[in-house]
C-alpha cells in the first residue's frame, strides 16, 4: 500500500469514527426526547389521569360547567415540595354554581387538606382558582377531590375524586 493511500485511509478512519459516535448519540437523545418506548424516564400518565388542559368535571352529566387545569407545577425545596394548581372554572349553564377543589392525596397517602372555593359563579360567568399544597419531599400528587354545587330551589352537589399527574418538578 502506498504511503499516500495509507494516509487517506487513516484520515477517513480518524474523522469517520467520531462522526459515527456523535451521530449515534444524537439519535439516542432524539429518540428519548420523542418518548421512544425503550427509554427509561418519567412514565406517561394513563388516559384517565388529568393534567394541564383537562376538564376536572368531564362526564358530570347534565351540567354546563367546566373546571379546566390551566397550569400546574411542583416546586422542589429541601424541606418540602409545593404543588400549585391554576384552574379556570366556567359556568355556561342557566343557574349559579360553585366549584371546590381539594383535598389532595399523594402516592404515599398523605392528604393535603387545603380546599380552594370558587364561591357562587353566576350564569355565563367564570373565575380562576389558585391553590397550593405542601407535600413531603419526593411525593407527587395522585388524586384530587372536586365538588360542584348547582344552586336553585333544591341545590345539587356532586363530588368526585380524579387521578392527577404529569406535572413538572422544578428545582
Amino acid at each position: 500500500m502506498e504511503r499516500a493511500t495509507l494516509v487517506k485511509v487513516l484520515l477517513v478512519v480518524a474523522i469517520g469514527i467520531p462522526l459515527l459516535i456523535e451521530g449515534a448519540t444524537f439519535l439516542s437523545l432524539f429518540n428519548q426526547h420523542l418518548g421512544s418506548e425503550d427509554t427509561a424516564g418519567t412514565p406517561t400518565p394513563a388516559p384517565e389521569t388529568f393534567s394541564v388542559g383537562d376538564d376536572l368535571l368531564t362526564n358530570v352529566h347534565g351540567e354546563n360547567v367546566t373546571a379546566t387545569i390551566e397550569n400546574g407545577s411542583i416546586q422542589a425545596t429541601d424541606d418540602a415540595w409545593l404543588f400549585t394548581l391554576e384552574i379556570d372554572v366556567q359556568n355556561s349553564g342557566p343557574g349559579p354554581v360553585a366549584v371546590n377543589v381539594g383535598p389532595l392525596r399523594t402516592g404515599d397517602g398523605t392528604v393535603g387538606s387545603t380546599v380552594a372555593e370558587s364561591g357562587e359563579i353566576g350564569p355565563s360567568a367564570s373565575t380562576t382558582l389558585f391553590v397550593q399544597w405542601s407535600l413531603p419531599t419526593g411525593e407527587t400528587p395522585q388524586s384530587l377531590t372536586v365538588t360542584r354545587t348547582r344552586y336553585g330551589s333544591d341545590p345539587i352537589t356532586t363530588e368526585r375524586t380524579v387521578r392527577i399527574g404529569g406535572f413538572p418538578v422544578q428545582r
